[in-house]
């Protein structure tokens, strides 16, 4: 059930975000530089962000947005789900001068994201800040307010290798699997799929380990699979949480400018 206020509500220095669906406006009010770091999971206090609740049609006007509006456009959610969502996907309403501010600072953290992230294939080491900045540059790669850093990093990835601009992908993961020997074969052969490169194995008295890599998005199912077959005695530890592919290649990336 949605409790909205009825009437006008005024506020003072505050930061509109907007998100306008089936034709209308939804408005909530929140305070100065409070939206990005929210959206960035910096700040997880959502109390912190909003300076009410209250869901309006037009903050500056102190108009209210109507029940039955709100129940129509967000059929189905919750007061707190539908706030959530016009937090996360409204437009903020900021000046040209803060918006530009805003987008710096997200472009980044979405550099940063990809250099700790990432690896020159060429050389199996990191990229320096200033070859991924010219490379999103050269794609044209626009950053968004509504997305949060991580997400749009990860979408400038697939496009920086989908153009080949450098030579780049994600680092690996590497784990060690411990286990009982009975259940050496089976996961042997279940882990084949996501084994990426195996640096060490060994199976002696009644006790099985294997050392490997991996892509880093696929910890989850690995997890899950040595904990499934192994009765969930098995054990997953992660080594080093990111690791550059094997290359005797000393060419310095700044070859890539």
């Amino acid at each position: 059930m949605i409790n909205q206020p009825v009437g006008q509500k005024f506020l003072t220095n505050v930061k509109v975000v907007r998100l306008k669906k089936n034709g209308k406006k939804f408005e909530l009010a929140t305070y100065p530089n409070k939206v990005m770091p929210w959206r960035n999971k910096i700040e997880t206090d959502i109390d912190e962000v909003l300076q009410t609740p209250t869901i309006f049609s037009n903050v500056k006007q102190g108009e209210i947005a109507k029940k039955v509006d709100i129940e129509e456009a967000f059929e189905g959610m919750t007061e707190d789900e539908i706030v959530e969502h016009i937090l996360l996907k409204g437009e903020l309403q900021i000046s040209m001068k803060e918006r530009q501010f805003e987008i710096e600072k997200v472009q980044r953290e979405i550099i940063n994201i990809i250099a700790e992230i990432c690896i020159n294939t060429s050389t199996g080491k990191p990229f320096s800040i200033g070859i991924i900045e010219k490379a999103l540059k050269d794609i044209h790669y626009s950053t968004k307010l509504n997305k949060t850093a991580k997400s749009q990093a990860l979408t400038a990835i697939s496009l920086l290798q989908e153009k080949d601009v450098i030579p780049i992908s994600r680092s690996l993961m590497k784990l060690m699997v411990e286990s009982q020997s009975k259940y050496a074969k089976v996961l042997k052969n279940k882990l084949k799929t996501y084994i990426i490169d195996v640096e060490e194995e060994d199976d002696e008295d009644n006790e099985f380990f294997i050392i490997f890599t991996i892509e880093p998005s696929q910890f989850r199912e690995v997890n899950q699979l040595v904990q499934k077959f192994t009765k969930k005695s098995g054990i997953v530890e992660v080594l080093d949480n990111s690791v550059s592919s094997n290359n005797d290649n000393d060419d310095e990336d700044d070859d890539f400018l």
